[in-house]
Formats: C-alpha cells, structure tokens, sequence
C-alpha cells in the first residue's frame, strides 16, 4: 500500500492517514457482528483526529467530520 500510493505521489502525511483509514475500516469490519450482538456494548472502534488540533475546538470537529464522511 505505501508503495502504491507514494507512487501516485501520495504525501507522507496522506499516506499515513490512508493506512489508518483502511485499519480502521477492517476493524470496525471485524468487530461489527460483536457491536451489534451486545447492544453496541463491545466492539466499538475509533480514529483520533491529530494531536496538533487539541486547541482548536472548531478545527477538531471539522476533521471529525471530514474522517467520519
């Protein structure tokens, strides 16, 4: 994956957040039966937005936003 995207001229940045996107999908794909199953109890999954937002209240939920999209 690191090479095909740096191939299409991905930034590193762009290829990180591209890694953790298709992690997080494959886990929320793994865990939905077990969220489902228990009542949205068990089996949650989360990505966090960059640490250089934590200030920035509005900024933060416009990544939210944009990941959750």
């Amino acid at each position: 994956d690191i090479r095909r995207l740096a191939g299409r001229g991905a930034t590193a940045a762009e290829i990180v957040e591209a890694l953790m996107v298709e992690d997080v999908q494959a886990a929320c794909d793994a865990f939905g039966p077990l969220y489902e199953s228990t009542g949205n109890g068990d089996g949650t999954v989360s990505i966090e937005v960059a640490p250089t937002l934590a200030h920035d209240t509005d900024a933060t939920i416009a990544e939210a936003e944009r990941l959750h999209a």
